[in-house]
C-alpha cells in the first residue's frame, strides 16, 4: 500500500492511503456499466421518435440527421460530462467511486475544481482509455494515471469510517430547533472546511493520539473563524455542521 500525507493551511498533516490499480479499474468497470444504463435511458426514446419505433426502425431520411445528432451528442455527454458532474456534486467521486471508497482530490488534500476535473477526464477517455492509465497507476509512484498528473490530483481510499462514526454517535440530525439555531447562530462551513472535518473522522485513529491534535486545531480554526467557543465543538457539534 502507497500512502500520501497532506498539509493543511492550518498545519494539520492528513494521511491518506493512495487507490491502487484493482481498486480504480473495479470503480472504472462500475462507472462504464452505470454510463451504458443512462445512455440507454436517453437513447430509447430518441430511437423510438426519431427512427419509427422499436419494431421495424424504419428510417425517415428527414429525421435521420437529428435522431443521429441526438444520439452522437447524448453519448458524448455521458461518456465525458458524467464524470465531471458526479465528481463536482459528490466531491471527488463517481458511482463507481462510491461504490468502492475512493475519491479523487488534489495532491494538496483540496477538493477537486472544475478545471481539475475537466483537465484529469479528458484523459480518462482518450490517452488512458486503452489501458494506458492503468499501466501508469501500477508503475506510478503516487498512483498516478496521465490525468491525474496533467491535472495535479490523486485518487485516495475513503474507507468508511466517517459513515460508521456517524452511526455510532447516534446524533439526531432531524432536530429542527437545532439545526435553527445553528444556522441562525454560525455561517456554514465551506466546502474545504467540510472535507476537513470528514477527513477527521476517517482518520482520527491513524493517529498516535487519536486525533485529538487534529480536533484541537480544528475547534481553533472554527473558533478564530465563526466565533464559536472551543469547549462546545464537540464531535457531535462536527457532525451537525457536517449534516446541515
Amino acid at each position: 500500500m502507497q500512502y500520501i500525507t497532506v498539509s493543511t493551511p492550518d498545519n494539520i498533516e492528513i494521511k491518506y492511503r493512495l487507490a491502487g490499480a484493482g481498486s480504480r479499474a473495479a470503480a472504472a468497470l462500475t462507472d462504464v456499466a452505470a454510463q451504458v444504463v443512462l445512455y440507454t435511458i436517453y437513447a430509447l426514446p430518441i430511437i423510438y421518435i426519431f427512427f419509427g419505433g422499436f419494431k421495424t426502425l424504419s428510417i425517415d431520411l428527414n429525421n435521420l440527421g437529428w435522431g443521429a445528432f441526438l444520439l452522437i451528442a447524448g453519448f458524448f455527454v455521458v461518456a465525458y460530462i458524467y464524470y465531471i458532474a458526479a465528481e463536482m456534486l459528490f466531491d471527488g467521486r463517481t458511482i463507481g467511486k462510491m461504490a468502492f471508497g475512493l475519491r479523487a482530490m488534489r495532491e494538496n488534500g483540496a477538493p477537486v475544481t472544475f478545471v481539475h476535473s475537466l483537465t484529469r477526464n479528458i484523459f480518462k477517455i482518450t490517452i488512458d482509455f486503452p489501458g494506458v492509465g492503468l499501466v501508469f497507476i501500477m508503475l506510478g509512484k503516487k498512483c498516478k494515471r496521465i490525468g491525474d498528473m496533467a491535472a495535479s490530483t490523486v485518487v485516495v481510499a475513503d474507507d468508511g469510517r466517517y459513515r460508521r462514526a456517524v452511526k455510532s454517535m447516534g446524533i439526531n440530525f432531524n432536530n429542527r430547533e437545532f439545526i435553527l439555531t445553528l444556522n441562525a447562530q454560525y455561517p456554514a462551513l465551506t466546502r474545504k472546511e467540510t472535507v476537513l472535518v470528514k477527513d477527521y473522522f476517517i482518520r482520527k485513529d491513524d493517529f498516535s493520539d487519536k486525533g485529538k491534535s487534529v480536533k484541537t486545531a480544528l475547534a481553533g480554526h472554527i473558533n478564530k473563524k465563526y466565533g464559536v467557543p472551543e469547549d462546545k465543538i464537540d464531535e457531535a457539534f462536527l457532525l451537525n455542521l457536517l449534516k446541515r
